[in-house]
């Protein structure tokens, strides 16, 4: 089992501005490749070892303009 520890900007022009933080729960490897799909992050990053916490992945959203940063915790 995995958590994302999820963190949405804008990107504005003076920067980077934090839309929302979130947990999302990943019970399985499908439901992980469709979330690195849907939000574009990179499919070449290392998992974490269990107990470990990955790097930052950065990708972007469905919406104009606002990126993804998303750490991977395993249990």
């Amino acid at each position: 089992m995995y958590q994302l520890i999820c963190s949405s900007y804008t990107e504005t022009e003076q920067g980077s501005v934090l839309r929302n933080n979130w947990i999302e729960a990943v019970m399985d490897d499908n439901r992980m490749l469709e979330l690195i799909e849907k939000w574009q992050l990179p499919n070449d990053f290392r998992y974490p070892g269990k107990g470990s916490i990955s790097d930052v992945l950065e990708g972007k959203m469905d919406i104009d303009n606002v990126i993804i940063h998303v750490r991977i915790v395993r249990f």
